[in-house]
């Protein structure tokens, strides 16, 4: 029973939603979104209590699929889905989404491919080019090798701007906009999850909790280890006798067992992938389709000025 039919207010379509979000929730997850002894307590938590997310009781369940059985059990029906037909298609688009035009898909797979000479420039920029730019404006060299060195340094970081802004005026150009590439970046995501999760499984797995514990033991020991040669604890003979090794077997453990850890934590979360997602649903990917669009708005602007210009008064 919906909230607002437990409570005697007018009840519409969203109301059989929300019964059907009960349904899907126990079909999905094999218990009931709300326990109690009484009648009457079911009807206090269906009316006062939020369900619990889908995905805390079934983690496997589709992150898609498991956020619309979570808007069906909204409290308010507003926050539900308007009618059955939104339903379905909100299903049929998580079990199956639309096909992603080709030129967003050949966007994203750039992308990809332009990933390593990215990072290849950024490292020569900020290891060659950034530390010859402060040599240059602090040693006694003229004003016209600074200006050179500061020029130089400005382009090397707007490159990757303009190159950017190149790729999203194409993308434009095509007649697609950020929402079409927010979305196949979701989907994509979406569906990287899913897969990471059925393999790796949905959180930390024990052999990534017992790395974490020993860099943590090693970084200690270390510590200790430091400590003893500087006369601040006091230790037996033999184990300061050991101390160097002890330091430096205990920092290397640390970092090896560190190194492993992020790296079991990427293959499990793609956080490559998801940084992706936030870059250009952030202000700096608007901000980029502002820039690659500007030309377009003016000479829409100047097409609107002079239709208007033309029509007679």
């Amino acid at each position: 029973m919906s909230p607002e039919q437990a409570l005697g207010d007018a009840v519409d379509a969203r109301s059989d939603i929300y019964s059907l979000g009960v349904v899907a929730y126990y079909a999905l997850s094999g218990q009931l979104p709300f326990q109690a002894m009484t009648e009457q307590g079911f009807l206090a938590q269906h009316i006062a209590e939020p369900a619990p997310p889908l995905a805390t009781v079934a983690p496997l369940v589709p992150p898609r699929l498991a956020q619309i059985v979570d808007r069906c059990l909204a409290k308010e029906p507003w926050a539900r889905f308007a009618d059955a037909p939104a339903l379905v298609q909100a299903t049929a688009e998580a079990v199956e989404p639309p096909p992603v035009p080709l030129a967003v898909r050949a966007f994203l797979v750039r992308s990809t491919h332009l990933e390593a000479p990215a990072l290849i420039y950024a490292f020569l920029t900020g290891v060659g080019l950034l530390p010859a730019t402060v040599a240059a404006w602090l040693s006694p060299a003229g004003t016209a090798v600074r200006g050179v060195a500061a020029l130089a340094l400005a382009l090397a970081v707007a490159l990757p701007i303009v190159v950017a802004v190149a790729r999203v005026r194409g993308l434009l150009a095509g007649g697609h906009d950020r929402a079409e590439l927010v979305r196949a970046l979701a989907a994509r995501q979406a569906r990287r999850r899913e897969e990471l999760a059925f393999v790796y499984g949905p959180g930390p797995s024990r052999f990534e909790r017992g790395i974490g514990w020993l860099a943590r033991a090693s970084l200690l020991i270390a510590i200790a280890a430091v400590a003893a040669a500087s006369d601040l604890i006091d230790l037996p003979l033999l184990l300061t006798r050991l101390l160097p090794e002890i330091m430096v077997g205990g920092a290397l453990i640390a970092l090896l067992a560190a190194v492993v850890a992020r790296a079991r934590t990427e293959q499990r979360t793609d956080p490559l992938g998801e940084r992706r997602l936030r870059f250009w649903r952030g202000r700096l990917g608007l901000a980029l389709f502002r820039v690659a669009g500007m030309k377009r708005r003016v000479v829409r602007s100047i097409v609107t000025i002079l239709d208007r210009a033309e029509t007679p008064a």
